[in-house]
């Protein structure tokens, strides 16, 4: 499980304890870089040695990303999926989400990228 956006979120949700984190990176954007996130979904990849891999995003609010990010994952999960007997091994990308940030984009892009 990865947070790209840390603590950053669009709601301020009167019971969340991560929001508190924002003063401890000052100046931070709260944005995974690229290269980060390749090496981050190369090395998930490499270290699991199971059929499928679930691949988590949370925050703050994983949406924050926007959707070229997750197409970015997706491309990536393609590119280091190791084979298997028979098969590759199958990533599957998922996110905790309050999904107010333009789910219907989201949902559309996850199902036709499975």
């Amino acid at each position: 499980m990865a947070k790209p956006t840390g603590s950053a979120c669009n709601l301020r949700c009167d019971y969340c304890f991560f929001l508190k984190k924002e003063a401890l990176y000052r100046g931070s954007s709260f944005r995974m870089p690229d290269e980060v996130h390749e090496a981050y979904i190369r090395q998930l990849l490499e270290a699991h040695q199971v059929p499928q891999v679930t691949i988590a995003w949370q925050g703050g609010e994983p949406t924050l990303m926007g959707l070229d990010f997750f197409r970015r994952s997706v491309e990536l999960q393609k590119k280091y999926q190791k084979p298997g007997r028979g098969s590759r091994t199958r990533s599957r990308p998922t996110a905790s989400s309050s999904m107010t940030i333009g789910a219907g984009s989201f949902t559309t892009t996850a199902s036709s990228s499975a």
